[in-house]
Order: C-alpha cells, then structure tokens, then sequence
C-alpha cells in the first residue's frame, strides 16, 4: 500500500488547506474562538466558492482540479486547532 501522507498530515490536501489557513485559524483560537472540522470546511468552501463566482465556467474546472476539499481530514485538522485547557 503506498503512503499517501504529506508532511505529517494524512494527505497532500489536508497539509495544503493547513498550509494556506493554519495562521489564520490559529488566530481565531489565541483570540478564544472554538473552532471544529465543520466551520473549517465551511470557511474554506465559501472562500473558494466566492473567488470561483468572479471566473469564467471552464476556469472554474480547471482551479477545482487543483485540489479535492472532499479529501481534506478536517477532523485531523480541527484537532490540531483545539484549544488546551489549562487547569487552574
């Protein structure tokens, strides 16, 4: 079986979504927010989908070629983002 991981993530897809948004959803839990897989997901689909609204249709197959969001572990990813709590 071949290995598919990628730097530590599960897959190529789940280390480049991580890549691209990591700082910003580290922000959002330093500032106290509780964030999971599917806000993650939601906030990565609605930037995608508003960025591909201003394309023209075949330009649009050619950027969703690029990367399988369906294949991102935002499990994995929420997981990495969840807030330690500290026992006072």
């Amino acid at each position: 079986m071949a290995d598919n991981t990628c730097n530590g993530w599960t897959n190529w897809q789940t280390w480049t979504v991580n890549l691209h948004w990591g700082d910003y959803w580290a922000q959002l839990v330093e500032d106290g927010e509780d964030i999971d897989g599917d806000t993650m997901r939601s906030d990565v689909e609605a930037f995608v989908d508003e960025a591909l609204t201003a394309m023209p249709e075949g330009q649009r197959l050619f950027i969703g070629d690029w990367i399988d969001l369906g294949a991102v572990n935002w499990w994995e990813l929420s997981r990495h983002y969840e807030r330690e709590e500290v026992a006072a």
